[in-house]
């Protein structure tokens, strides 16, 4: 689906084919990633077919990054989907093989983050037939609100504290 909530589950439906469009089955990986880290530091992995086709070793570099959780404040008990999960790896799995027809799945629970995620499968058949393909999905709110608050009051402050608010839902409120 092109949009998901937070938390959502979401599968990943993938199909393998070769040149002609004709189903194969294949092993297939897959990652999903936020859309940002590559603003921070492009995807440099190599095209799969130069390592498999080309003359250099073949070597693997597997990295992650450590998932940290935040939380939005104080609980008041006020807030009952407070969102506390804040990955920019929402998956990543080395092993979809699909069947005969091409088909295979993976299914997962998008984190929290609010944001656009990327999903780039990478495969190959027993043949060595290789191949990849990227993809995009957003995981977002129907009503999201930026608060812009100053880092600390002080007793008698006055604040005016500038405020977002989109309304990405289908109706107006």
């Amino acid at each position: 689906r092109p949009k998901y909530r937070p938390g959502e589950a979401g599968t990943v439906t993938i199909k393998t084919t070769l040149p002609d469009g004709s189903p194969v089955s294949a092993e297939v990986s897959l990652a999903v990633v936020d859309e940002a880290i590559f603003a921070i530091r492009s995807d440099r992995t190599p095209n799969i077919h130069s390592i498999f086709y080309d003359r250099q070793s073949n070597w693997v570099v597997t990295t992650f990054s450590y998932p940290l959780k935040y939380f939005g404040g104080a609980n008041k008990g006020v807030f009952p989907d407070l969102r506390k999960d804040f990955r920019d790896t929402a998956l990543w799995v080395a092993n979809v093989y699909t069947d005969e027809n091409g088909t295979g799945s993976a299914e997962f629970s998008y984190p929290d983050n609010l944001t656009t995620w990327r999903l780039t499968a990478r495969g190959h058949t027993k043949n060595t037939e290789v191949g990849w393909k990227r993809g995009k999905t957003i995981v977002t709110k129907d009503i999201v609100a930026r608060l812009s608050l100053p880092r600390f009051f002080v007793e008698s402050d006055r604040v005016y504290i500038p405020t977002q608010a989109n309304n990405l839902s289908e109706t107006n409120l």
